[in-house]
């Protein structure tokens, strides 16, 4: 049986690689017809901030030959995958789509991916039902980062459907993740550059998308939380430390986004157990450290611990505060 599965697999690879038309055919088959246009609008609060289209998912399905075939690694799946999901994919073309869906015998409306001033498309809805899927979800998020990433700096600059694709990314990290090699230090640090440029260069309207700039900070330290507490030789100072470019920023549009991330943090460290507590203790004290001293607060810690304390419940000071406070004052 075994060896039947790797012939079909192989044949299925060669004609989908070697033969144009049966290649487009297939792409046509297994990519269109997933999602319309329609009036539904998502749950999913990182896609409701990011503002993504308004539209619903068919009852079709990426078929498990395609999973299988990009569960891969090789030279076929790489240059197929940018073909299926890349931004020139049969999957932005409307009148493909069209097509597709009248062979459904469906009367509606392809779904619609945006494209912003920077020529930067939305990441497809069908990309992130094979990442869901896949054994290989770290390999694929990468090339897919890589694919949509805006080609030069000013367009980066300018791009919000770059800032929206990065969040997006990050919180199907936090939400579907099932890969153990997305939560080590080396592949969050890949993704540490798209955030670092974003609160530090995006020219994005940040009074405007004020709940975007606000989720990409709590997806990001929610992510690096994860990487924490899954990665069991880190060196939790190495985190801050890296962290600290992003933290240190001084400008003050960042410095919102920044509060959100030194409140997230502290958010998770108190709610955690005490075993969890004990191993965030230091690194909720040294990322508050970092935040107060880029703003020359460095004598007023206690007033923002008092602000976190406050957002989270009320005026009553718990156990865990005092033990951040108390890690605070032990720099030495």
């Amino acid at each position: 049986m075994s060896s039947l599965v790797f012939a079909i697999y192989y044949f299925f690879a060669y004609i989908i690689i070697e033969n144009k038309y049966i290649k487009n055919r297939i792409l046509e088959q297994e990519l269109l017809g997933h999602y319309i246009k329609s009036k539904d609008k998502t749950s999913y609060n990182p896609d409701i901030v990011a503002k993504i289209e308004d539209g619903m998912r068919t009852n079709k399905k990426l078929s498990l030959n395609v999973i299988r075939f990009f569960d891969k690694t090789n030279t076929d799946a790489e240059i197929l995958f940018e073909e299926a999901f890349g931004p020139n994919s049969i999957i932005y073309n409307r009148k493909k789509q069209s097509k597709m869906l009248k062979q459904m015998k469906m009367d509606a409306t392809p779904y619609v991916y945006r494209e912003d001033t920077s020529l930067v498309r939305d990441i497809s809805h069908e990309f992130f039902q094979l990442y869901r899927y896949s054994e290989a979800q770290d390999r694929w998020l990468i090339y897919i980062a890589n694919l949509f990433r805006p080609e030069n700096e000013d367009s980066k600059k300018k791009s919000i459907i770059y800032v929206c694709n990065t969040l997006r990314i990050i919180s199907q990290i936090n939400t579907f993740g099932q890969s153990d090699n997305l939560f080590t230090y080396k592949f969050m640090d890949y993704f540490r550059g798209d955030v670092e440029f974003i609160i530090r260069h995006s020219t994005v309207d940040r009074t405007e998308e004020a709940a975007l700039f606000e989720e990409l900070a709590i997806q990001w330290t929610t992510y690096m939380i994860r990487v924490i507490l899954s990665d069991e030789n880190l060196e939790l100072s190495s985190v801050i430390d890296r962290h600290a470019e992003i933290i240190m920023i001084q400008d003050s549009h960042a410095k919102q986004q920044q509060y959100v991330i030194a409140k997230k943090l502290y958010e998770k460290f108190y709610k955690a157990d005490e075993e969890i507590q004990t191993k965030l203790e230091n690194a909720v004290a040294q990322f508050i450290l970092k935040y107060a001293e880029a703003y020359n607060e460095k004598t007023d810690y206690a007033r923002l611990i008092r602000d976190f304390q406050k957002d989270l419940h009320g005026n009553q000071e718990k156990d865990s505060l005092v033990m951040v406070k108390k890690a605070m004052y032990m720099e030495d």
